[in-house]
Formats: structure tokens, sequence, C-alpha cells
């Protein structure tokens, strides 16, 4: 089953449905109840009680994308003074996301700190998860959330801004929580909008991958966009679940109004079902696979064609 309104499968895991609507949707419709003007009060006053008090007053988890010129921007303009952090793979980089990162650190002017995971212990989980749960970034993606929490603790730094809580904002609960300090998830005080954050960040000099890499199994070219090989743990929910990267897009797209429904399943047909072949390539090489070893591990896993 789909999402009668944004085409979403129910094959995502954790995914919730009332009345054939998915509670991504559900809770997205939910947004014209918030009072949003209310919530970004309290998280200025949230802010007054830690503003200056340490040397940095917040840590924010940045990547360099679209959604990290949003956090810093805002956290800047309520006049805090944070240190940024960013756990990085080690994949092949993009010209464009390595130009995104150092344009963030230098057009906010903050401290920055990159935290690289030991080459040889990441290829060894990325290879460990991919074959035993087709989860190839799932260690890495754990520490994206733990660093951060560690490094501000150990600095005594009293606030580590994330953006969405993804929970809430793709649909496997209907709870959006408050955030507990130290954790403060931004979508909790301001709509979430991968379109609005990408023209914010464009004026402050953020780049797509325009024609460095023009990508194959997406429908745009400034999201996640750093990383070459991250394109295959986004594509293998394909097999396991029947949708990937272009459906979560395009029913983003569809509950902001940006794509018909029409359109959408137009684009999923077209381009859901495609792994990039650069990706491929960066993966296989850094993992010491061949091919054909990577689709025996696929196969293992494959649900759907």
């Amino acid at each position: 089953m789909k999402c009668s309104k944004c085409l979403m499968p129910d094959t995502r895991p954790g995914s919730i449905f009332k009345d054939g609507i998915c509670q991504a949707c559900i809770n997205y419709e939910n947004r014209k109840n918030i009072n949003w003007e209310t919530r970004q009060k309290e998280l200025k006053e949230l802010c007054d009680q830690y503003r200056g008090k340490t040397e940095y007053d917040c840590l924010i988890a940045v990547s360099g994308g679209k959604d990290s010129y949003f956090l810093v921007h805002t956290m800047k303009e309520l006049g805090m003074n944070p240190l940024l952090i960013t756990v990085t793979d080690s994949f092949t980089h993009t010209k464009a996301g390595i130009h995104n990162l150092r344009n963030l650190i230098e057009k906010f002017r903050c401290n920055h700190y990159q935290y690289t995971i030991n080459h040889a212990l990441f290829r060894e989980m990325t290879r460990k998860d991919f074959e035993e749960t087709g989860e190839p970034l799932k260690y890495i993606e754990n520490f994206i959330y733990k660093i951060p929490i560690e490094f501000a603790k150990k600095f005594g730094i009293p606030l580590v801004i994330f953006g969405e809580n993804s929970a809430y904002e793709y649909g496997t609960t209907d709870v959006d929580v408050k955030p507990e300090l130290p954790l403060v998830y931004m979508s909790y005080y301001y709509p979430w909008s991968s379109m609005e954050h990408w023209e914010l960040a464009k004026k402050y000099g953020f780049k797509s991958l325009g024609k460095e890499w023009k990508r194959e199994g997406t429908i745009e070219d400034f999201e996640q966009i750093d990383s070459v090989a991250y394109m295959v743990h986004l594509w293998m929910k394909y097999p396991k679940y029947g949708f990937q990267r272009v459906s979560d897009i395009a029913s983003r797209s569809i509950r902001e109004g940006l794509l018909t429904k029409e359109k959408a399943e137009e684009l999923i047909k077209e381009h859901d079902h495609k792994l990039d072949p650069k990706a491929l390539r960066d993966f296989i090489k850094f993992c010491g696979y061949t091919k054909k070893e990577f689709f025996a591990i696929v196969d293992k896993f494959k649900k759907y064609e």
C-alpha cells in the first residue's frame, strides 16, 4: 500500500498508516495547529539561559549541507557562539561537499572539529553491517549522533543542536517530543523545509553538485551531496523495501506542494530503482569487493526487483 497523499509505501520500517494516509503526512498537516512563534520564543528563552556562559554555548553537528547552514544561521541570529563538529566517513568526497563545509565555517566564523573514524575500523564496520544487515553505514550513522553529545559533555557545552527529529518528520511516531537537554532538535521549533534551507544556504554561497556529478537514483542535486559512496547506503532500501531516495524526496515534495502526485509517480517509476554507478565504484573500491561480490550480498536481502 502507498500513502494516498504522498505515495510513500507502507514497507518503510516503522510505518504508521491511518485510513490510507501515512503518519508523516498527518504530522505535516498538524503543523498548521502549532504556534511556531511560541515555540521559537521558547528557543530564544532557552538560549538566554546559556548564552555567553561558556566559551562555546552550543555545539552544532554539521555536514556542510543546506540544513547545516540553516542550523548555524539560526543559532548565530540568536546570538549564540557555536562550536561545529563533523563526523566524517572515509569515502571520496565531492568538490561541492568540500567547498560547502569550508564555506560554512568561514562565512559564519565558527571554530570546527572534524572527527574521523579510524579508516581501517570504518572499512571493517561498513563491511560487517553491509553483510549482516544490508545497512552499510549503520555504524557511522550511530556515531553521527553519539559523538557530538560525548564531545559536548567533554567540553562542558550545554546544548547540542541537531536538525530534524526524523522519527516524527518521516512518520514512525505521532509524538512530537520537546527536546530534552542537552539534545535540541531544531525541527521542534521551526517547520522543517528542505527547499527553504536550500534557498537560505545559496545566499551564503552553498553549491549544488551542478555539472560535477549527475547522479542516478535521485531527482535533485543538492541533498546528501558530500560523500560519493553514501548513495549506496540510500539505495539499499530499494532491494529491501521497494523504494529508496527518489520516493523519499518525492513524498516530501508532494507534502510541500512542490510536486503533483502524477509527476511524482513518473519520477519514482523512472528513477527509484537506479543505483548510481559512480557511487557503486567508490563503495566497492573502498570496501574491497568485486561488483559480483557486492550484488551477491545484495541478493541476500532482496525482496523487491
